[in-house]
């Protein structure tokens, strides 16, 4: 008996559920998938619901809070043995970074990230950029593939090291 590939995106508000990633999820349900999402709780759950997709509601707070992040890691990494995903996916930088090392714990098979841009740019101080390349770092290390809808992104990803270059695609 087949069963259905166990996929599930990891996002902070559910807005960006509704309104940026609604088209892919539903065609992954028409390739089969069986779709799940996590984020924090918001108004768009009944209708993300409503297209058959399965909502966990999970805070994740997009700035750096320590023990709000430790709880966030810790339920993510409950949530994923439980439901033994085949596929975490994560989007934005947060639920990046607590999704895959997530999902890295809970031995997911793979793990996938889209980078939408980073909390970090050239003009961003020296020390508060170095900190947000090692945490990309230490995320990118996590992942099986990066998907960029940015090359500039990319450019940024090979020139600051980040990762390993194979992993990347556009």
């Amino acid at each position: 008996m087949n069963k259905k590939i166990k996929i599930c995106h990891i996002v902070s508000v559910d807005m960006t559920v509704k309104f940026l990633l609604l088209p892919q999820l539903k065609f992954l349900q028409q390739e089969g998938y069986d779709v799940y999402v996590v984020c924090s709780k918001g108004k768009w759950k009944e209708d993300i619901e409503a297209e058959g997709i399965k909502v966990k509601n999970i805070r994740i707070k997009r700035r750096i809070t320590p023990f709000s992040d430790l709880v966030s890691l810790f339920l993510l990494f409950l949530y994923f043995r439980k439901e033994k995903f085949q596929i975490v996916h994560t989007h934005t930088p947060k639920p990046s970074l607590l999704g895959q090392l997530a999902g890295k714990i809970a031995g997911v098979p793979i793990i996938v990230n889209t980078i939408h841009g980073f909390y970090f740019s050239e003009k961003t101080p020296r020390l508060k950029r170095n900190f947000y390349i090692f945490v990309e770092k230490i995320a990118g290390y996590c992942s099986s593939l990066i998907f960029s809808q940015s090359k500039d992104d990319i450019n940024t990803i090979i020139n600051k090291k980040i990762i390993n270059s194979e992993k990347i695609r556009y």
